[in-house]
């Protein structure tokens, strides 16, 4: 069975979750709002608010280096 996009990506199921938060990092909004709305909007806990969090700011940090 050929591995699905997930599983080729280290399997983040939060893709939109990620997107999302990039967005709002590039706007330089507080970190405290980002983590509140992503909580509320992509119905996540903390374990997968931290995830995702983490995965969006080495993202982020990532193309800011490359600029």
């Amino acid at each position: 069975m050929e591995p699905t996009n997930n599983e080729q990506t280290g399997g983040s199921t939060y893709e939109p979750a990620v997107e999302f938060a990039l967005v709002k990092l590039k706007a330089n909004e507080d970190l405290d709002s980002i983590r509140a709305v992503i909580m509320d909007r992509f119905n996540l806990g903390e374990t997968e608010l931290d995830e995702v969090m983490n995965l969006a700011t080495s993202q982020y940090e990532h193309k800011e280096k490359k600029v």
